[in-house]
């Protein structure tokens, strides 16, 4: 029994140097029959942790070219979750999501990776043999456009990806810069969108909707004439719009200017102008706490 033959099944398997070794003795030697008897003890091992429940991971962001990655990468426990190995592997499926960009989870599961032959769904299979615990791929976006923005709050709590249109000569560090700002706002504050006029003609519909529904509920508002109503109505719309559209919000490092006089501030001072065309934001385990299985829903804020 060689020791490279030990190793090569450990680097492709993830498996531990005994289940190796067992298994070469089991076909004699044969390196190719080791490799798929340890490929078929990792899928079972897959289907039988599936059911276990799993409340961290990683939201990990990267920009690959001109496509920003968000991707949420689920584990059982930090300590995985954590772990610099666990973090090239999730590196790797982002990778792939950028190469191939497929429309679902399960579509990413049949793409390739850059280790040949290997599938992510392979290489999540992989990753649960070498960590011992279920590990899922539950939901990924892709922005692609000039100035793509990725960016990680405490080791992937939360992540963020955003896109930013330039009109104008602007400083590729200067931007970057701004872009960083932007993301943190968008980790701390969630917006639900880039502003006002981002909203379709039907979500603003339902919104105000629901905010007549609310006014006429009110036993101390119910009696008041219909334009008084109006009124009302048309100030909770601009109470709403405040919080969750990105511009609108007050400035987190300066609370009294918002996002967009902060933008049009930075972007003014090197002769350009600045537009947030689209972002999303995960944080990990978001809703995660009472479900089990394995989840491959995608979650993102609408923009």
């Amino acid at each position: 029994m060689k020791i490279q033959d030990i190793q090569y099944l450990r680097q492709e398997t993830g498996a531990g140097i005994m289940d190796c070794k067992n298994a070469l003795n089991k076909v004699n030697g044969d390196l190719r029959q080791a490799l798929a008897v340890l490929q078929e003890q990792g899928f079972q091992m897959a289907r039988k942790k599936a059911d276990r429940v799993t409340t961290d991971g990683i939201a990990y962001a990267e920009v690959f070219g001109n496509r920003a990655v968000l991707l949420e990468v689920n584990t059982e426990t930090d300590f995985v979750a954590g772990n610099d190995e666990f973090v090239s592997y999730v590196k790797e499926i982002a990778k792939a999501i950028a190469e191939h960009m497929p429309g679902d989870v399960s579509g990413l599961l049949e793409c390739a990776t850059v280790a040949p032959g290997l599938t992510v769904g392979a290489l999540v299979q992989k990753m649960t043999a070498t960590f011992r615990e279920n590990i899922v791929v539950r939901r990924f976006e892709v922005l692609s456009g000039d100035t793509p923005i990725a960016y990680m709050h405490q080791k992937g709590k939360f992540g963020v990806i955003l896109n930013l249109a330039v009109d104008g000569e602007l400083d590729r560090a200067c931007l970057s810069g701004i872009g960083k700002e932007l993301a943190m706002q968008i980790t701390a504050m969630a917006p639900q969108y880039v502003s006002r006029f981002h909203l379709s003609d039907d979500t603003k519909a339902e919104i105000k909707a629901q905010i007549v529904q609310e006014v006429q509920e009110d036993g101390n508002l119910g009696h008041k004439p219909p334009q008084v109503l109006d009124k009302i109505v048309a100030g909770r719309m601009e109470k709403f719009y405040r919080p969750n559209c990105l511009l609108e919000q007050a400035y987190i490092k300066d609370d009294s200017i918002t996002v967009q006089q902060f933008m049009q501030t930075a972007a003014t001072g090197a002769g350009a102008q600045i537009k947030v065309t689209g972002f999303f934001r995960y944080e990990k385990a978001d809703g995660l706490q009472t479900e089990a299985g394995i989840n491959s829903c995608r979650y993102a804020r609408q923009i």
